[in-house]
């Protein structure tokens, strides 16, 4: 998963917030991720990135404009 997967008006491409939004996520046990590489050409990047149960089930409880 790299900054682009997770973007927002609030965001925008700001490598900060994004591994922040992502470390958040895992540590409110909503996603798994192997690793975490930073310092290469394109970027921070979350490797083999799922979404948990707790994940899925927070997402079947918001409503969301498609």
């Amino acid at each position: 998963m790299t900054p682009d997967v997770i973007e927002s008006e609030d965001n925008g491409r700001n490598p900060a917030l994004f591994v922040d939004t992502v470390q958040t996520l895992s540590d409110n046990g909503m996603i798994l991720y192997e690793a975490f590489l930073t310092g290469t050409g394109s970027g921070p990047r979350f490797l083999d990135t799922m979404i948990t149960a707790r994940g899925k089930a927070a997402l079947q409880s918001v409503d969301i404009d498609a």
